[in-house]
């Protein structure tokens, strides 16, 4: 799913990062059928995002710990990358030092399909030793309040680069 969501009125559009004007939002989906949409295709999925926690946000949705997998928050990573295993890194930055890609360079703003498949590339290269040391406590140091819901049942929060889900 690529599509441009409108929530509400937007005020500021960002463009210098989105690529996004006012005429683009002619066509956007109304946020409450996007969310519908991604929620069922995320359900029961193994979710790869960097910063996914973000997404989440925006979704207004909590997705189960056990199923989520942020490659901004895997030391492994940036250890490999030769980067603080503390210190969360740019999609920018580790797509460049892992994978000798340049990515988000473009001056009309950040490709979302760019963005989850440098994410998907990265977790890849660790995938297998990633998925391994799942069960060890506190081994990658996940930070448990960046990762939403904290369940295995995933919730809508109520008062949308965009993560990859493997099927």
């Amino acid at each position: 799913m690529d599509d441009l969501i409108l929530n509400a009125p937007v005020v500021d559009y960002r463009t210098r990062w989105s690529g996004i004007r006012p005429r683009h939002m002619a066509q956007a989906v109304p946020f409450r059928r996007a969310q519908q949409q991604v929620l069922q295709i995320l359900a029961g999925k193994v979710v790869v995002g960097h910063a996914v926690h973000n997404d989440f946000k925006a979704l207004h949705y909590c997705h189960p710990k056990a199923l989520t997998r942020d490659t901004s928050q895997i030391p492994l990573l940036n250890r490999r990358a030769g980067f603080p295993e503390n210190v969360a890194i740019s999609l920018k930055r580790l797509t460049k030092a892992l994978l000798n890609q340049d990515i988000q360079v473009g001056k009309s703003g950040h490709s979302s399909v760019e963005d989850a498949r440098a994410t998907m590339e990265l977790y890849k290269v660790v995938e297998e030793e990633w998925e391994q040391h799942l069960d060890t406590p506190g081994l990658w140091g996940v930070p448990h309040d960046t990762l939403g819901d904290q369940s295995d049942t995933p919730s809508l929060v109520l008062p949308l680069g965009g993560p990859t889900v493997m099927a």
